[in-house]
Protein backbone atom coordinates (compact mmCIF):
# COMPACT_ATOMS: atom_id res chain seq x y z
CA UNK A 1 0.00 0.00 0.00
CA UNK A 2 1.30 3.51 -1.03
CA UNK A 3 1.08 6.99 1.53
CA UNK A 4 -0.86 8.31 -0.60
CA UNK A 5 -4.17 6.20 0.63
CA UNK A 6 -3.71 7.93 3.86
CA UNK A 7 -5.57 10.42 1.71
CA UNK A 8 -8.45 8.87 0.07
CA UNK A 9 -12.02 8.81 1.66
CA UNK A 10 -11.77 5.10 3.18
CA UNK A 11 -8.20 6.15 4.70
CA UNK A 12 -8.60 9.49 5.72
CA UNK A 13 -11.41 10.89 8.32
CA UNK A 14 -14.87 11.49 6.69
CA UNK A 15 -15.98 14.98 6.25
CA UNK A 16 -19.77 14.09 7.54
CA UNK A 17 -20.76 12.62 10.90
CA UNK A 18 -23.17 9.61 10.66
CA UNK A 19 -25.86 9.21 13.13
CA UNK A 20 -24.85 5.64 14.11
CA UNK A 21 -21.68 7.84 15.63
CA UNK A 22 -23.29 10.25 17.14
CA UNK A 23 -25.69 8.30 18.75
CA UNK A 24 -22.72 5.38 20.07
CA UNK A 25 -20.46 8.12 21.83
CA UNK A 26 -23.45 10.52 23.57
CA UNK A 27 -26.54 8.98 23.67
CA UNK A 28 -28.02 11.45 25.71
CA UNK A 29 -28.48 14.01 22.81
CA UNK A 30 -30.30 13.14 19.90
CA UNK A 31 -27.99 13.42 16.83
CA UNK A 32 -29.80 16.45 15.61
CA UNK A 33 -29.02 18.67 18.60
CA UNK A 34 -25.21 17.08 18.23
CA UNK A 35 -24.80 18.27 15.11
CA UNK A 36 -26.27 22.05 15.91
CA UNK A 37 -24.07 21.75 19.12
CA UNK A 38 -21.10 21.00 16.51
CA UNK A 39 -22.10 24.07 14.15
CA UNK A 40 -22.58 26.32 17.46
CA UNK A 41 -19.01 25.68 18.42
CA UNK A 42 -17.34 25.83 15.13
CA UNK A 43 -19.02 29.25 14.81
CA UNK A 44 -18.36 30.43 18.13
CA UNK A 45 -14.37 29.56 17.34
CA UNK A 46 -14.38 31.14 14.13
CA UNK A 47 -15.11 34.63 15.60
CA UNK A 48 -12.81 33.97 18.09
CA UNK A 49 -9.88 33.04 15.59
CA UNK A 50 -9.52 30.18 17.07
CA UNK A 51 -10.31 27.29 14.28
CA UNK A 52 -7.79 24.72 13.31
CA UNK A 53 -7.86 23.60 10.07
CA UNK A 54 -10.04 21.04 8.79
CA UNK A 55 -7.99 19.44 6.34
CA UNK A 56 -4.35 17.38 5.87
CA UNK A 57 -1.94 20.26 5.53
CA UNK A 58 1.29 18.64 3.68
CA UNK A 59 4.32 20.77 5.11
CA UNK A 60 6.84 19.30 1.95
CA UNK A 61 9.27 21.41 0.17
CA UNK A 62 8.56 20.88 -2.95
CA UNK A 63 11.04 23.12 -4.73
CA UNK A 64 13.15 19.96 -5.33
CA UNK A 65 11.49 18.13 -8.51
CA UNK A 66 13.87 15.61 -8.93
CA UNK A 67 12.95 11.85 -9.31
CA UNK A 68 14.85 11.23 -6.34
CA UNK A 69 13.43 14.01 -4.35
CA UNK A 70 9.80 13.30 -5.34
CA UNK A 71 10.13 9.49 -4.22
CA UNK A 72 11.62 10.76 -1.01
CA UNK A 73 8.47 12.95 -0.41
CA UNK A 74 6.31 9.96 -1.47
CA UNK A 75 7.98 7.95 1.44
CA UNK A 76 7.71 10.03 4.17
CA UNK A 77 4.53 11.58 3.45
CA UNK A 78 2.31 9.85 6.38
CA UNK A 79 5.06 10.73 8.64
CA UNK A 80 5.18 14.38 7.47
CA UNK A 81 1.59 15.25 8.01
CA UNK A 82 0.10 17.78 10.01
CA UNK A 83 -2.91 16.43 11.34
CA UNK A 84 -6.65 17.92 10.97
CA UNK A 85 -7.66 19.56 14.02
CA UNK A 86 -10.64 21.52 13.10
CA UNK A 87 -12.46 18.95 11.44
CA UNK A 88 -16.73 17.94 12.78
CA UNK A 89 -14.87 14.69 14.68
CA UNK A 90 -12.15 16.84 16.36
CA UNK A 91 -14.96 19.16 17.81
CA UNK A 92 -17.30 16.38 18.86
CA UNK A 93 -14.48 15.27 21.36
CA UNK A 94 -14.07 18.18 22.85
CA UNK A 95 -17.77 19.27 22.78
CA UNK A 96 -18.05 15.44 24.53
CA UNK A 97 -15.33 16.23 27.51
CA UNK A 98 -17.19 19.20 28.20
CA UNK A 99 -20.95 17.75 28.50
CA UNK A 100 -22.05 19.33 25.00
CA UNK A 101 -21.36 23.10 26.67
CA UNK A 102 -20.47 24.92 23.64
CA UNK A 103 -19.11 28.07 25.49
CA UNK A 104 -16.60 25.42 27.84
CA UNK A 105 -15.91 23.04 24.64
CA UNK A 106 -14.64 26.47 23.16
CA UNK A 107 -12.37 27.72 25.79
CA UNK A 108 -10.86 24.01 25.92
CA UNK A 109 -10.57 23.91 22.26
CA UNK A 110 -8.69 27.39 22.42
CA UNK A 111 -6.71 26.84 25.18
CA UNK A 112 -5.76 23.56 22.94
CA UNK A 113 -4.52 25.85 20.20
CA UNK A 114 -3.05 28.20 21.94
CA UNK A 115 -1.07 25.08 23.77
CA UNK A 116 -0.02 23.72 20.20
CA UNK A 117 1.54 27.26 19.13
CA UNK A 118 3.52 27.46 22.03
CA UNK A 119 5.15 24.15 21.57
CA UNK A 120 5.21 23.94 17.87
CA UNK A 121 3.08 20.64 17.92
CA UNK A 122 2.53 21.24 14.39
CA UNK A 123 6.24 21.23 13.52
CA UNK A 124 7.11 17.12 15.42
CA UNK A 125 6.33 15.35 12.79
CA UNK A 126 8.04 17.42 9.87
CA UNK A 127 11.57 16.70 9.50
CA UNK A 128 13.47 20.11 8.87
CA UNK A 129 14.39 20.82 4.94
CA UNK A 130 17.87 21.68 4.38
CA UNK A 131 21.64 19.72 4.22
CA UNK A 132 23.56 19.97 7.21
CA UNK A 133 21.75 23.18 8.57
CA UNK A 134 19.51 21.49 10.42
CA UNK A 135 18.73 23.12 13.74
CA UNK A 136 19.28 20.53 16.71
CA UNK A 137 17.04 22.34 19.13
CA UNK A 138 13.96 22.18 17.02
CA UNK A 139 11.15 20.07 18.47
CA UNK A 140 11.50 17.64 15.74
CA UNK A 141 14.80 16.45 17.14
CA UNK A 142 14.64 17.38 20.68
CA UNK A 143 10.73 14.81 20.60
CA UNK A 144 12.86 11.73 18.88
CA UNK A 145 15.36 9.60 20.42
CA UNK A 146 18.62 8.08 18.96
CA UNK A 147 19.45 4.36 19.22
CA UNK A 148 21.02 4.51 23.04
CA UNK A 149 18.23 6.85 23.84
CA UNK A 150 15.51 4.61 22.85
CA UNK A 151 17.27 1.50 24.03
CA UNK A 152 17.35 3.15 27.60
CA UNK A 153 13.94 4.56 27.35
CA UNK A 154 12.54 1.06 26.76
CA UNK A 155 14.47 -0.19 29.42
CA UNK A 156 12.86 2.24 31.34
CA UNK A 157 9.37 2.72 30.57
CA UNK A 158 8.14 0.11 28.49
CA UNK A 159 5.00 1.01 26.18
CA UNK A 160 4.02 1.24 22.78
CA UNK A 161 1.15 0.29 20.63
CA UNK A 162 0.58 -3.36 19.77
CA UNK A 163 -1.93 -4.61 17.27
CA UNK A 164 -5.73 -3.84 17.45
CA UNK A 165 -8.88 -4.79 19.00
CA UNK A 166 -11.79 -6.70 17.63
CA UNK A 167 -13.30 -3.48 16.71
CA UNK A 168 -10.14 -2.06 14.82
CA UNK A 169 -8.89 0.49 17.32
CA UNK A 170 -5.27 0.45 18.17
CA UNK A 171 -4.01 -1.53 21.23
CA UNK A 172 -1.86 0.55 23.21
CA UNK A 173 0.39 -1.10 26.06
CA UNK A 174 2.20 0.43 28.56
CA UNK A 175 3.55 -1.47 32.18
CA UNK A 176 4.51 1.06 34.69
CA UNK A 177 6.06 -1.35 37.35
CA UNK A 178 9.47 -0.13 37.96
CA UNK A 179 9.07 2.91 36.76
CA UNK A 180 11.74 5.39 38.75
CA UNK A 181 12.45 8.94 38.34
CA UNK A 182 15.78 8.85 38.99
CA UNK A 183 16.69 6.00 36.26
CA UNK A 184 14.84 8.14 33.62
CA UNK A 185 16.77 11.12 34.47
CA UNK A 186 20.26 9.17 34.24
CA UNK A 187 18.87 7.33 31.47
CA UNK A 188 19.43 10.28 29.29
CA UNK A 189 22.13 11.61 31.19
CA UNK A 190 24.77 9.89 29.01
CA UNK A 191 27.51 10.15 31.83
CA UNK A 192 27.13 14.20 31.39
CA UNK A 193 27.94 15.83 34.94
CA UNK A 194 27.14 19.17 33.84
CA UNK A 195 24.49 20.50 36.25
CA UNK A 196 21.10 19.42 36.44
CA UNK A 197 18.92 17.88 33.42
CA UNK A 198 16.17 17.21 34.69
CA UNK A 199 14.35 20.32 33.13
CA UNK A 200 15.70 19.33 29.91
CA UNK A 201 14.68 15.49 30.42
CA UNK A 202 11.35 16.44 31.46
CA UNK A 203 11.25 18.99 28.30
CA UNK A 204 12.16 16.33 25.61
CA UNK A 205 10.03 13.51 27.20
CA UNK A 206 6.87 15.78 26.85
CA UNK A 207 7.80 16.71 23.45
CA UNK A 208 7.95 12.86 22.62
CA UNK A 209 4.81 12.25 24.58
CA UNK A 210 2.60 14.81 22.47
CA UNK A 211 4.69 13.39 19.06
CA UNK A 212 3.00 10.35 19.91
CA UNK A 213 -0.42 11.13 19.67
CA UNK A 214 0.22 13.43 16.85
CA UNK A 215 1.87 10.17 15.26
CA UNK A 216 -1.76 8.43 16.66
CA UNK A 217 -3.66 10.81 14.62
CA UNK A 218 -1.42 11.39 11.11
CA UNK A 219 -0.59 7.70 10.75
CA UNK A 220 -2.04 5.04 13.29
CA UNK A 221 -5.62 6.32 13.06
CA UNK A 222 -5.81 6.68 9.10
CA UNK A 223 -3.89 3.57 8.38
CA UNK A 224 -6.75 1.39 11.13
CA UNK A 225 -9.51 3.52 9.16
CA UNK A 226 -8.02 2.11 5.75
CA UNK A 227 -7.54 -1.19 6.40
CA UNK A 228 -10.86 -1.79 8.21
CA UNK A 229 -12.87 -0.14 5.71
CA UNK A 230 -11.02 -2.30 3.16
CA UNK A 231 -12.14 -4.94 4.42
CA UNK A 232 -15.60 -4.26 4.79
CA UNK A 233 -16.19 -2.00 1.84
CA UNK A 234 -19.56 -2.04 -0.25
CA UNK A 235 -21.12 0.49 -2.43
CA UNK A 236 -23.80 1.21 -0.09
CA UNK A 237 -21.99 1.60 3.22
CA UNK A 238 -20.13 4.46 5.03
CA UNK A 239 -16.94 4.39 6.05
CA UNK A 240 -16.02 3.72 9.60
CA UNK A 241 -14.32 6.19 11.88
CA UNK A 242 -11.52 5.04 14.05
CA UNK A 243 -10.42 7.95 16.31
CA UNK A 244 -10.00 6.00 19.94
CA UNK A 245 -7.84 3.38 21.19
CA UNK A 246 -7.86 1.00 23.85
CA UNK A 247 -5.28 0.75 26.64
CA UNK A 248 -4.46 -1.87 28.93
CA UNK A 249 -1.90 -1.15 31.85
CA UNK A 250 0.18 -3.77 33.78
CA UNK A 251 0.50 -2.35 37.15
CA UNK A 252 2.46 -5.71 38.26
CA UNK A 253 5.74 -4.95 39.75
CA UNK A 254 5.13 -1.04 41.18
CA UNK A 255 6.24 -0.14 44.11
CA UNK A 256 4.86 2.81 45.99
CA UNK A 257 8.78 3.96 47.28
CA UNK A 258 8.96 4.73 43.31
CA UNK A 259 6.26 7.05 43.04
CA UNK A 260 8.06 9.92 44.83
CA UNK A 261 6.74 13.54 43.98
CA UNK A 262 8.91 14.61 40.93
CA UNK A 263 7.76 10.98 39.27
CA UNK A 264 4.08 11.52 40.00
CA UNK A 265 4.55 15.25 39.08
CA UNK A 266 5.86 13.75 35.14
CA UNK A 267 3.11 11.36 34.84
CA UNK A 268 0.37 14.11 35.85
CA UNK A 269 2.13 16.28 32.89
CA UNK A 270 1.68 13.65 30.84
CA UNK A 271 -2.09 13.08 31.71
CA UNK A 272 -3.05 16.33 32.03
CA UNK A 273 -1.56 16.84 28.58
CA UNK A 274 -3.15 14.07 26.81
CA UNK A 275 -7.03 15.09 28.77
CA UNK A 276 -6.69 18.80 27.75
CA UNK A 277 -5.54 18.64 24.15
CA UNK A 278 -6.47 15.06 23.06
CA UNK A 279 -9.99 14.35 24.83
CA UNK A 280 -11.59 10.84 24.37
CA UNK A 281 -9.07 9.34 23.10
CA UNK A 282 -8.62 6.15 25.53
CA UNK A 283 -11.88 4.49 25.24
CA UNK A 284 -11.41 1.14 27.59
CA UNK A 285 -8.83 0.99 30.00
CA UNK A 286 -7.70 -2.63 31.03
CA UNK A 287 -5.55 -2.57 34.43
CA UNK A 288 -3.80 -5.70 34.71
CA UNK A 289 -1.32 -7.03 37.49
CA UNK A 290 1.31 -9.17 35.13
CA UNK A 291 4.87 -9.03 34.09
CA UNK A 292 5.64 -9.32 30.41
CA UNK A 293 8.45 -8.31 28.25
CA UNK A 294 7.36 -6.03 25.01
CA UNK A 295 9.53 -4.52 22.76
CA UNK A 296 9.18 -1.15 20.92
CA UNK A 297 10.47 0.47 17.69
Amino acid sequence: DSDSDIETSRGSTPTSIPDWYLSLHWPQLSPRHQRSAIEQLRETLRILGALGRDTYHRQNNTSDTSDSAQRRRRRSRSRRSSRSIGDVYTLHRFLRARSFNVQLAAEMYTQMMQWRKLYSIDELLVCPQGNDTRDKSSVYYLSRFNTHEQHQWNEVYRQGYHKTDKQGRPVYIESIGGINYNKIVNAFNNNNNNGDISNIVENRLYLKTARSYEYLYCCLFPKCMRDLNRNTASENSEAIVIDQITSIMDVGGVRLIDFDSKLRGLLFKFMKMASDNYPEVFIIIYIYIFTFVLAID
